[in-house]
């Protein structure tokens, strides 16, 4: 398994969010992160957008996926509209994993016993690596006693494999738990860090992609940069990634700004009546991105009317706090 750390120095260096197109129906499913139904138009039609795993798996000979016109979790990886193709994101699920290497899937379901075996204990309960000597790392390792960095790498990995369904079932339920539990360890222990999971979560999915087998429908939403951005966005998000969440409705507001004709006050204003509050919980909760958004808004508002200087005040104030970027986890 590649490490989070191999993962996090690797990252990519190009950004993989897409440009969004936004109204207020937009911002609506991106508070409630609705998914909403993509249905497919071609040869291979399905009323839900997961019934490609069923029609794969049924089929009396191996098809093509040329043959499909929709992806797995029903999104479009071409499209500029980050914000619906997260909201479209269908959780799917599949009975058997794409994989013929028996060996491969018996190691993976060992994975998965290990995570089971350990479900009842929170990650911060296991030892710190940093607070172990090499004599009892060794002894870890010889004994299968597991500390919280393995723990979470674990986690992070099957998590990705859940989700590309070669070695496991496809389980997206299952992806977004095990994400959860990553995205809630780095939120609470690795804050300096957390906004390179998005990096670490398209980094992960790129290695991955070439032990795919050619019949894995997944592999149709990463023919993109665009599509990896919005898979990753939308897992971290639904896994309660706070920085992702703010960053949709970051860009959403920069894209509905970026016409012509600029807003008015009273307009800006009106837009920004939904955004805000949610901004300010992630913010408050300890996204980063939140905070530089806020600051940025408020900054701006402020040079058109007095009354949001003191806010825009506290907000530069907070950005100023957060800690200088740091990729060093360990």
């Amino acid at each position: 398994m590649q490490t989070l750390n191999t993962l996090l120095t690797s990252k990519l260096k190009t950004s993989v969010l897409a440009k969004l197109s936004l109204n207020q129906l937009c911002i609506a499913s991106l508070l409630t992160l609705t998914a909403l139904p993509l249905y497919a138009q071609g040869s291979q039609t399905a009323v839900n957008s997961c019934d490609i795993y069923k029609i794969i798996e049924q089929a009396e000979k191996p098809l093509e996926l040329s043959e499909f016109k929709q992806t797995p979790n029903g999104i479009n990886v071409y499209s500029d509209n980050l914000t619906l193709q997260v909201a479209n994101f269908q959780l799917c699920q599949a009975t058997h994993p794409f994989s013929n290497n028996e060996d491969a899937i018996s190691q993976y379901a060992k994975y998965e016993q290990t995570l089971s075996r350990l479900a009842d204990r929170a990650i911060i309960d296991f030892p710190n690596k940093d607070s172990l000597s090499r004599e009892q790392i060794k002894q870890f390792k010889s004994d299968g006693i597991y500390y919280q960095e393995q723990v979470v790498e674990l986690y992070f990995q099957m998590a990705l494999n859940y989700y590309l369904g070669e070695f496991v079932p496809k389980n997206d339920e299952k992806t977004i738990q095990y994400m959860s539990k990553v995205v809630d360890y780095f939120q609470q222990n690795k804050a300096e860090s957390i906004i390179w999971l998005d990096y670490m979560v398209s980094t992960g999915l790129v290695r991955k992609n070439r032990r795919l087998s050619r019949n894995n429908p997944i592999t149709l939403q990463h023919k993109t940069e665009t599509g990896l951005g919005i898979v990753s966005t939308a897992l971290l998000s639904k896994a309660g990634h706070l920085d992702s969440k703010a960053g949709l409705l970051l860009e959403t507001f920069d894209y509905w700004r970026s016409v012509p004709t600029p807003p008015s006050q009273t307009e800006l204003e009106q837009y920004l009546q939904p955004i805000l509050p949610a901004l300010v919980s992630y913010a408050e909760q300890g996204s980063y991105k939140a905070i530089e958004g806020l600051e940025k808004i408020y900054t701006e508002l402020s040079l058109f009317d007095k009354r949001y200087e003191r806010k825009a005040g506290y907000w530069q104030q907070q950005s100023e706090n957060i800690p200088q970027e740091n990729t060093s986890w360990q």
